[in-house]
């Protein structure tokens, strides 16, 4: 019989080996799901469930006793004060008008704080900005910021962009490095060295509402964003900082320029077509852009705006004609609907005390339009321009408030209660009993809220600017309010206007602005800025443990 040993020496040897594999796999198991911290974050659960129980139990006792008449608000101080059995927690938990609140620093306490969705004296939402020097805080070679954030879907619903974090030299992306979720709906970061080396990384924002960890990482030859620490978006050799701006903003970010290639970053003409691109005079950078002679002209992108909201128009310009000449200047803004249809004064503007309905059918073919009354309305003697029938017919907006149907009329007949049309009509039948009006139109849906009818230096550059938001009025004829309606803007300018080719105007930083406060609105929590690029792995299991560990590269945490 042959001798064994030698099988059974390699079969101890590989049952060892499997055996430490297995011992290494047990030990990282616990590492990354320690039942100590699951057993502690239970009893952490079901004691906040209770507190939270008795919390709402003393509140509605005392609005019973009261009748409703107490008053949350003064309910302030610490746990015990309200519910005396409880003392356990007087130290970590105040009661702020009558919700709790976590008040303590320790870090794992923290985590479990946060899969409960507690409110904490720690936790940003976004009604103050919070800035904080960069010194010994940013490294612009490499490095990584993270952020535990609330994302909820109340931030998807407003056309502006929030931001997370961000610092900036200015509002051209000189030396920018931003977190923020945009009005396109993404998931976006920049780093940039001046207004136009820019790299941004985006992602569509598909997340559920509730807390996620974002993360972005710089170094020379990667810029990273990542959620949830799954990269999800990365460029190679992104154009670093050359200099760190002198803030840093947690809940705020730049108001950013809403005209494409308002700056001439794109070094053309592009979205500002006919101008011509120039680079012989400039206000800032290094290019402007020229018009010869009578030039009129929009912007070619559409600029989706919220009219409840303030914006402002800025750009600079100077007079360059031969001689001295100076040029006539408009500058403002066009007015466009949901449907990207210009809105004039004839569909917003009707003169009071026109409003009637037909008392018959308006047929095609029709000279003449029949209405109960025709008191108040233009004669043949006025100017054509003020003479336009405009139909009340769109459901989606007040009587008389805006109409896509209107026309011109000559005349109207007080007597017989009769409006002769300039040409017979060619729409579809309108029936009886729809309410018209006498309308206005002055051309078009321009809002000169920049500059109207002005001459720039021809020595000096000239900023001309202006505010422009929304009203209620519908018969406004104020150069800084939206038309109703208004859903889209396009910039318009004027230059030169009904003036020969000895005329030129130079324009520069063209820009439309945001005015409101571009603070996000939701919860944030942990930042943590780090001097060195994380690895991915890093990244990952930070995201795992549900905290973010002040360690020897974390340059500025939040929770400080």
């Amino acid at each position: 019989m042959k001798n064994k040993s030698g099988i059974s020496l390699i079969v101890l040897v590989i049952t060892i080996i499997v055996i430490i594999i297995l011992a290494g796999s047990v030990i990282l198991s616990l590492s990354r799901n320690n039942p100590i911290l699951t057993a502690q974050e239970a009893t952490f659960k079901n004691d906040m469930d209770s507190l939270q129980s008795e919390l709402t139990m003393y509140i509605t006792s005392k609005y019973t006793q009261t009748l409703g008449g107490f008053d949350i608000n003064s309910m302030n101080g610490e746990v015990s004060t309200y519910i005396p059995s409880v003392t356990k927690y007087d130290t970590d938990f105040d009661i702020v008008k009558g919700k709790l609140i976590y008040t303590g620093t320790d870090i794992q306490t923290l985590a479990y704080v946060r899969n409960m969705n507690l409110d904490v004296t720690t936790v940003y939402d976004g009604t103050v900005a919070i800035n904080k020097p960069t010194l010994n805080v940013v490294n612009k070679t490499e490095g990584t910021v993270e952020s535990w954030v609330n994302v909820t879907n109340s931030m998807r619903q407003e056309l502006a962009d929030k931001y997370i974090f961000s610092t900036y030299a200015d509002e051209k992306y000189t030396n920018t490095l931003a977190l923020r979720h945009t009005r396109d709906n993404t998931w976006q970061a920049i780093m940039s060295s001046t207004y136009n080396l820019v790299s941004d990384i985006s992602v569509a924002d598909t997340l559920n509402e509730g807390w996620h960890l974002f993360s972005m990482k710089w170094n020379a030859t990667e810029f990273s964003l990542f959620i949830d620490g799954t990269k999800v978006a990365t460029t190679a050799a992104p154009k670093l900082m050359t200099a760190v701006a002198t803030n840093l903003y947690i809940g705020s970010g730049p108001k950013l320029n809403l005209v494409k290639n308002g700056y001439l970053n794109m070094g053309n003409n592009s979205n500002l077509l006919p101008l011509n691109y120039w680079t012989l005079q400039y206000y800032s950078l290094s290019s402007s852009l020229q018009a010869i002679g009578n030039t009129g002209f929009n912007s070619n992108e559409f600029i989706q705006v919220d009219p409840n909201k303030l914006y402002n128009l800025s750009g600079y310009f100077k007079s360059v004609g031969t001689s001295g000449l100076t040029s006539l200047t408009y500058y403002g803004i066009d007015c466009y609907d949901s449907d990207y249809q210009q809105i004039g004064q004839y569909n917003t503007y009707h003169y009071v005390n026109t409003e009637t309905v037909l008392s018959r059918d308006l047929n095609p073919g029709d000279t003449i339009m029949y209405v109960n009354n025709a008191s108040n309305w233009k004669h043949t003697t006025d100017v054509y321009n003020i003479k336009y029938v405009g139909i009340a017919n769109n459901t989606n907006y007040p009587d008389f408030a805006y109409t896509r149907n209107s026309f011109r009329f000559s005349d109207s007949d007080q007597v017989n209660n009769t409006i002769t049309l300039i040409s017979a009509y060619t729409g579809p039948v309108i029936t009886a009993g729809t309410k018209v009006a006498n309308y206005v139109n002055d051309g078009g849906g321009y809002r000169y809220n920049g500059a109207s009818g002005t001459f720039p230096s021809t020595t000096t550059w000239q900023n001309y600017s202006g505010n422009i938001q929304y009203t209620n009025i519908y018969n406004t004829s104020s150069d800084n309010i939206f038309r109703y309606a208004t859903k889209y803007v396009k910039v318009l300018m004027l230059l030169n206007y009904s003036q020969n080719s000895t005329y030129a105007t130079l324009v520069d930083d063209i820009e439309f602005k945001d005015m409101t406060n571009t603070i996000y609105n939701s919860k944030i929590q942990e930042l943590c800025i780090s001097n060195i690029a994380r690895s991915d792995s890093d990244i990952l299991d930070r995201f795992r443990t549900g905290i973010l560990v002040k360690d020897s590269n974390v340059t500025y945490m939040l929770t400080d």
